[in-house]
């Protein structure tokens, strides 16, 4: 059966089916129809309830001065919203608006709302629009859902940040041998969700207290380098030292030693070579050191031991034990200098 309904004023809104009312009516989205004037025309009862009306005869029967009353419209970033952008309006004036997210507060409560607003314009025999059709999705549900996510999300960064700086450290050590050891350790910043600290470093013991040390070491912001060294002995009196200490974040050196010394029961004689960083500018220095030592009396020259011996961990085996290795099996402590 078609049913022609019409305006208060007398005004024609057109045939509607009584099927077609009740497929609308079970629709969720709001539907409405709207004349030049302002007036719905037809209303579903999605938007009866969306729009705050008891039934959709109520919601046809207001004045549009009074359906607007009960609504503050917002823009989607809360800013006021003129009458004259909403989709239906835009419809009635020919055009084919964009989708519009309407955010409004109903003024009895305070309540705030989102509905996504679609309209399209229904043309007379002349073309020109006298009707336009309106659809509004309501999303309140999602738009707080999202709204409770960011807010939860930024709690949660300012509990995260507000803790003390943690780390994740693991360190791993291997010795397949009296003379290889390998180790590495990884330090990770949980907060920043990136390493802090990266080192890997490999160790041999030569005969006759020589040693060679290979290491990576990485820090994060901070640093990037490589260290080599050596003590290797030609023979009994005889043997050659050297680092090369790379930044890879520079790209250059940051200490090179080449060096050779003669050692005896007496008399101990070094001769070295150094190139290095000297200052927070990363200016390169050399110099050329040498020293004879008299052992148990003294030496003279540059304290080239000193410098060896920081430079190259091994350099004094007994640097590498905590606690020297004879005294854990009850043996009596030797020169560490002397130990194999």
């Amino acid at each position: 059966m078609i049913e022609q309904r019409t305006t208060p004023e007398g005004g024609s809104v057109g045939p509607f089916t009584e099927g077609l009312g009740a497929v609308l009516d079970a629709v969720a989205d709001g539907i409405t129809v709207q004349d030049r004037d302002g007036r719905v025309v037809y209303a579903n009862a999605a938007a009866a309830e969306l729009i705050g009306f008891p039934d959709a005869a109520a919601l046809m029967a207001a004045a549009p001065g009074d359906i607007v009353a009960r609504f503050e419209l917002l823009a989607e970033d809360g800013s006021p919203l003129p009458m004259t952008a909403l989709p239906g309006r835009e419809a009635l004036a020919g055009r084919h608006p964009a989708p519009l997210t309407v955010r409004f507060r109903i003024r009895a409560t305070g309540e705030e709302r989102w509905s996504v607003v679609r309209a399209t314009p229904l043309a007379g025999p002349d073309g020109a629009p006298t009707h336009a059709i309106n659809a509004f999705q309501d999303i309140t549900g999602r738009v707080l859902a999202e709204r409770e996510a960011r807010d939860a999300a930024g709690r949660s960064r300012q509990v995260v940040e507000s803790l003390p700086v943690i780390a994740w450290v693991a360190d791993a050590s291997w010795m397949p041998s009296d003379r290889w050891s390998v180790g590495a350790s990884y330090q990770w910043n949980p907060k920043l969700r990136e390493k802090d600290l990266v080192s890997v470093r490999a160790r041999y013991l030569l005969p006759k207290d020589g040693v060679v040390n290979l290491s990576y070491r990485f820090r994060r912001d901070v640093s990037e380098q490589t260290d080599f060294s050596f003590l290797y002995p030609i023979n009994d009196t005889w043997s050659v030292v050297g680092r090369h200490y790379y930044s890879i974040l520079d790209h250059k050196p940051l200490e090179q030693i080449a060096g050779v010394q003669w050692d005896s029961c007496c008399i101990a004689i070094r001769l070295v070579g150094r190139r290095y960083v000297h200052n927070r500018e990363g200016e390169l220095s050399r110099g050329i050191l040498i020293e004879v030592e008299l052992k148990g009396l003294g030496s003279a020259g540059q304290d080239t031991r000193k410098t060896l011996r920081r430079a190259i961990l091994g350099y004094n085996r007994g640097d590498l034990y905590l606690v020297p290795p004879e005294q854990t099996t009850g043996q009596p402590p030797t020169d560490p200098d002397t130990q194999l």
